[in-house]
Order: structure tokens, then sequence, then C-alpha cells
């Protein structure tokens, strides 16, 4: 039976949206300014002219999009000049995301992504809004009634993951554009008052260290505030439901989401350590979906943190590509093959006193920033000597009918499992000093547009080769 839906009216902000700024706004701006000054100037009245003809375009838009379903495929049509209608097998659907704002849950309005793993990076596929009786109806029919066992995460569970996952450079990416948008629409320099009252906070601060330091480290605080606060609220609510075909996620609190992909979707499962979450020997565990949310190969965390152990218990999710098999293949156990990990971070650490040395003797006024400078680039050392001594006792890969791998991806530690049909890449480098022992470094990459990668150093070249070979 084919039924047919039409879009909220909401969905004219949709339209509308690439105009906002450019053209919504000022014509807002210059309405106010006719109430309160009684005039209206001859710029006011092309914008005004040009908004109705979006909203008529808009509002066109609207009246001729529409959705049919029946039992095998999912038909969407808009355009009423430009008709474009777009046919898709449900079967060939890899994730369909239902998005409830504050403004959604007054107006009685779902958002809709549906992703396949085609279309655009960096956007869902198809993206609408629905009536809420509607919504719940087209996703039931999409995804059937499937019973799903349901797991629930404590606030504190959910807040220590914040907290250990957030990041201060994170938080300013996304505080420095609002703050900008906002200044620019009130005509206030909001970034410039709020660095000179970071610099008069951090002047009556009375320490023995250089002035510099205590800027950057409120610069830092607040950065980290800002993404502890809007990765929580982001992850509050979360809960996830397994079942036999689907994985479905709820998450968010102001913003609402339920997320839905087959498992057979699933490119493979990392199982990562953050720096924060190695101090406190605390994991997460991701999954990463083809054509998943808004951008292809997104990411979608299933357990926000946990002891490593927990992490292994939720392994048996129904992801069969857990079971390995074969050679494990590793660094060799000797002390040479352990110095020849620590090798680069000790040149640097080498390299940096020897530099900070010779900049006190010959800027002798700035001793106190040189230290501190010197005492930042070490503490970034060692914790890169960290995480190679780490690819020294874990780092390793297994070759079979499954794959998985076990090193470090920039500053984080990661466990990697995939069917090897998923591996798009199998990297395999050599440097002048591998030549001799006949090592090499292996970096598998999964095959999707935002993929996965996981690098183990110093392995037997003959063996890597050999065991990829039977593989």
């Amino acid at each position: 039976m084919i039924k047919e839906y039409k879009a909220h009216p909401l969905m004219l902000l949709r339209f509308i949206k690439p105009f906002l700024f450019v053209l919504v706004i000022p014509v807002i701006k210059g309405v106010i300014q006719y109430i309160v000054q009684q005039k209206i100037t001859g710029v006011l009245k092309l914008e005004i002219m040009a908004f109705s003809a979006i909203m008529l375009v808009a509002y066109l838009q609207l009246r001729f999009f529409k959705l049919k379903l029946d039992e095998k495929n999912i038909t969407l049509s808009k355009g009423f000049l430009l008709r474009r209608t777009a046919t898709i097998d449900i079967n060939k659907l890899s994730s369909v995301v239902s998005i409830v704002s504050p403004i959604d849950m007054i107006c009685g309005s779902v958002t809709f992504r549906l992703n396949t793993e085609a279309g655009r990076k960096g956007k869902p596929d198809f993206e609408f809004k629905l009536y809420r009786k509607d919504a719940s109806e087209v996703k039931k029919r999409l995804y059937g009634e499937e019973k799903r066992a349901a797991v629930s995460y404590s606030l504190y569970r959910l807040a220590l993951a914040a907290a250990l996952s957030s990041s201060a450079f994170t938080g300013l990416i996304v505080a420095v554009p609002i703050i900008n948008r906002i200044g620019d629409l009130i005509g206030i320099a909001l970034s410039d008052m709020l660095i000179d009252e970071i610099n008069r906070t951090a002047q009556s601060l009375n320490t023995y260290l250089p002035p510099i330091f205590n800027i950057i480290m409120l610069i830092l605080i607040i950065g980290y505030l800002i993404s502890f606060i809007y990765t929580l609220l982001g992850t509050l609510n979360y809960k996830l439901f397994s079942g036999d075909k689907h994985i479905e996620l709820r998450y968010g609190l102001l913003i609402r989401r339920k997320t839905l992909f087959k498992r057979k979707s699933v490119n493979d499962i990392c199982i990562e350590q953050t720096p924060f979450m190695r101090i406190l020997n605390r994991y997460s565990m991701r999954v990463a979906v083809g054509g998943f949310g808004d951008e292809k190969g997104e990411k979608a965390t299933i357990v926000p943190i946990g002891k490593h152990f927990e992490l292994k218990h939720h392994l048996s999710l129904g992801f069969n590509f857990f079971k390995t098999e074969g050679n494990v293949l590793r660094a060799a156990r000797t002390r040479k093959m352990y110095w020849r990990f620590m090798r680069i971070p000790l040149n640097y650490a080498v390299s940096v006193l020897i530099a900070g040395i010779i900049a006190i003797l010959i800027f002798p006024y700035f001793d106190r920033l040189i230290v501190f400078i010197m005492g930042v680039l070490l503490i970034v050392i060692a914790y890169f000597a960290s995480l190679r001594s780490y690819n020294y006792h874990f780092g390793h890969i297994q070759f079979g009918d499954n794959i998985s791998a076990r090193g470090s991806y920039g500053v984080k530690t990661r466990e990697l499992y995939c069917p090897k049909d998923k591996v798009g890449v199998i990297k395999i480098t050599q440097h002048i000093y591998d030549y001799k022992p006949k090592t090499c470094r292996v970096k598998v990459i999964i095959r999707s547009e935002s993929a996965d990668s996981v690098r183990v150093r110093h392995l037997n070249i003959d063996s890597v080769l050999e065991n990829i070979k039977n593989c």
C-alpha cells in the first residue's frame, strides 16, 4: 500500500535559511526601524521585495514537496518549475536520523535525515520535516518494530565522559565564531571585550609564573568549560537500543536526536582513549557507519565511557567480526627495539633543553618566559613518549577473515576491529633505518570517506607481507 506524506510548514525555514543573515535579518531590522522612526529607505523597499519573492518560492517548494512510501521503496518529490524525484530502496538506507528541537516540540514537527552510502560528503542525502504523527509512522514502516534491548547511562557517567573527551581547543573553535557572529549582529566587539577581561584577570593573579602563562591558562580553561558544556548537553539522556538487525541511539537534552542504523552498515568499531581517559584508565567505544549523519562515514558513540572489560562485554552486541583469528604480529620484545620506539621523543627532549639553555644565555631578561615554554614543550614530549611506550607494549595487528589492530592515532590510543572486506588500504612504510632490521610500519585504513585508521610500528616486513597474502 502506497501512502503519501506532506512536509510540515516549519520546513519553510529550511528553504530560507541560506538567506537568513543576508536578507531576512536586515528586513526585520529595517521594519523595527520603520516602526520606531516612521521612515522607510529605498534599500529597505528592495530588500522587502526580494524577501517576498524568496518567501513565495519557499512556499511553492513546501507546497510541492511529497513523500511516498510503500513496502519496498521511499520516493521524495520536490520542485514546481524543475521537478525532481528520488526513489530509494528501503534496504539501501544505512541510517535514519530524527531530530526534535525545542521549536519542533512546540510546533509538533520532526526533522528527518535519510542516508545511504551514496550522496554528497558533508551533508545528509535527504533532509525534510514531517508532522510528529507522520514521523513515527514513517520510521516504523522503514525499520519495523524490532525488539531492542535498552542500555542507559547515569548522569555521572555522561558527565565523566564529557569531561574526559572535551578539549579546550574544541571549545574555542565552537565559541569564537558564535561570539563574533553575535557581536556583529549587535554591533559590539565581544571578542575584544572578553580578551580585555582575561588580561585584567591575569594581571590580578600574583604568581611566580610569567603573565603570559596566566592568560593562556585562562583562555584554555574557558575553552575547556565551553567544550564540556557543549558535549554534555549533546549526550544527556543517552540510551542505546540494540536489536538483531538495527541499533538505535537516543541522546540530547534541548535538541533530542534518535539515530537508527543497520548493523550491516557498520564499517568498523573503535575502542579509544583520549589523554584524560588514559589518566583514569577509561575507554569509549564507537562505530563508523557508511553514509551516516551529516557526513559520510560519520562516527557514532555507542559506549560513552567505561572500563576495558565493560567495553568487551558490549562487543557481544552482535558484531561477529570481533572474533579474530590468525597470527598476532607485534614488534620484537627486545631492549634495542624499545629504544627504537623512544628514540624520537628522546631526541626532541634533548633538542628542547639545548635550545632553551642557549635562548636563556642570549636573552636573559626573558628567562621566565623561556623556562615556561620549555616546560610546556617537555610535557607534550613526555605524553608523546608515553604513546610510543604504549605502542611498544600493546601495538599489534592480526590478519584473517576479520582484522584487528591496536596502536595510536594522533593523541589517542585506538583498537580497531573490522571485517577484511571493509578495509580500503593497507599502507606499508619503510624508512632508511628499517632496511637493515627488516621492519616496517603498517597503517590500516577503513573503506569510507571519513576513514578510520590505526598505525602499528616496527613489525617484521616479511611476516606482514606473508600474512597479507594469506588474508
